[in-house]
């Protein structure tokens, strides 16, 4: 009995998706009782990362979860190899072949690209993982109070791809990077008085403590003159909002 186009489509599709990306061996490994619990705690740790439930718990929970994403980052990224590997050699094998005739062939390109699709899908989830590690990072560094690595930067991308729509969106953002630009002072100041208070119980002797002191004052000095280049674009941008609103109430 001859089959439609629509039936072959379909058994394509089924062909495609039920075939494994994983070799035998690895997927046997891979849906081993033992490792779905880790992938299970390692994917429960990334979403915690993700939504920031950390916080209210003591900051040695944060570093566990960071560490158990880290082994579940890796473990993704080796089975990820292993998968693009079989997968190129299933596409040069005659696996998705049915039958050499024009309909047959239907059958064949449907089952590659639902294959591909697949493993496609699986490996975008994967950023996921990446992204809640550095948020979690990014949570440790503000426990301790430092400068954070990854948040400001994501920040920066989210208002260039999803724009506020305000007219003083970029007097918004002069106010962070000025506040930002202080955190960090606040913080280098906070590392000097340490510096001097206990570097020499530490064992830190006086021309150590001058020349890290000087390293970082010079820091300082760099921020200091970001400052003032940050509030000079505030007050060049409150010039050019006020300007505007009295041309239009002209």
């Amino acid at each position: 009995m001859k089959k439609t186009i629509l039936q072959r489509i379909i058994i394509g599709v089924k062909l495609g998706w039920n075939t494994s990306n994983l070799p035998d061996n690895v997927l046997k490994f891979h849906l081993n009782p033992v490792i779905r619990v880790l992938r299970v705690i390692g994917g429960f740790c990334i979403i915690s990362l993700l939504s920031g439930r950390l916080k209210i718990f003591p900051h040695f929970i944060t570093i566990i979860a960071i560490f158990f994403a880290c082994i579940y980052f890796i473990y993704i990224i080796y089975i990820t190899i292993i998968k693009f590997k079989e997968t190129n050699k299933v596409l040069r094998s005659n696996k998705f072949d049915i039958r050499n005739s024009p309909l047959d062939r239907l059958i064949k390109i449907c089952a590659r690209v639902i294959y591909c699709a697949k493993i496609g899908c699986e490996t975008t989830g994967y950023f996921g993982v990446g992204l809640g590690i550095m948020l979690g990072i990014d949570q440790v560094l503000e426990n301790g109070n430092k400068p954070l690595l990854f948040r400001p930067y994501f920040n920066q991308g989210l208002d260039k791809l999803i724009p506020s729509g305000n007219s003083n969106s970029k007097l918004n953002n002069n106010f962070l990077k000025g506040k930002e630009n202080k955190d960090q002072q606040s913080v280098i100041l906070s590392i000097i008085n340490s510096l001097h208070e206990q570097g020499p119980e530490a064992g830190f002797s006086q021309d150590e403590i001058k020349d890290v002191t000087d390293m970082l004052n010079s820091d300082i000095s760099i921020l200091t003159e970001n400052q003032v280049k940050i509030k000079e674009n505030i007050l060049k941008e409150i010039e050019e909002l006020t300007k505007s609103d009295n041309s239009k109430n002209n």
